[in-house]
């Protein structure tokens, strides 16, 4: 380098890998500090890799699951960027987690039962809250649907659409659902309460 040359600081970080640690100086109360700052991949709020198995909720016949891309190109092809609804898109294309464990959830179809006659046309919407909460992921909405109290739970999905369902039956539903479909447990193992392991 020639003296009194100024480096890029895109140059020097090009340097490391994630899994190395960077030495950096700050300035706490007038002293200068060296510290090590780990480097480590940004989880994805997309996923290209979901966990597996793969988590997924049925309620009353709603099943709801985490949005992925391998879950983007099989609804919509390999072109899904251009073919998938916006709702879904945007996520993937800002694809950065605003808090730790943060997933979109997705509605993914209505499976046939008295209590869901009529919204089966409901398939590949966004949830965008659970009786007024937004929730951060999959076992939120679990927790949700849990904990709730209110006579009926209320989905709001993208395009303003709302599902309301009363609790009451919900539970004959799932059965109904789970059965006719040959469905042996509504939640994925990750999800599961210790009484349905």
């Amino acid at each position: 380098l020639r003296r009194r040359e100024r480096i890029g600081f895109a140059h020097l970080i090009s340097k490391y890998r994630p899994g190395e640690s960077i030495p950096i100086e700050v300035l706490r109360n007038g002293n200068a500090m060296t510290l090590d700052l780990p480097l480590a991949w940004r989880a994805p709020l997309v996923p290209m890799h979901p966990p597996q198995p793969p988590s997924y909720l049925i309620w009353a016949g709603l099943v709801f699951v985490p949005l992925s891309e391998p879950y983007l190109r099989s609804e919509w092809g390999d072109n899904f960027e251009e073919r998938a609804p916006l709702s879904m898109v945007h996520p993937w294309l800002r694809n950065w987690k605003a808090v730790d464990g943060e997933e979109v959830v997705v509605l993914s179809s209505v499976l046939a039962a008295p209590l869901t006659a009529g919204l089966t046309h409901f398939v590949n919407r966004r949830l965008q809250k659970v009786d007024g909460v937004v929730p951060r992921n999959l076992a939120h909405v679990a927790q949700l649907l849990d904990e709730g109290e209110s006579e009926f739970v209320r989905f709001l999905l993208d395009d303003d659409d709302v599902i309301a369902l009363p609790r009451v039956g919900a539970a004959a539903a799932l059965e109904h659902v789970l059965k006719e479909n040959l469905i042996s447990h509504a939640r994925s193992p990750q999800l599961r309460r210790k009484s349905e392991a």
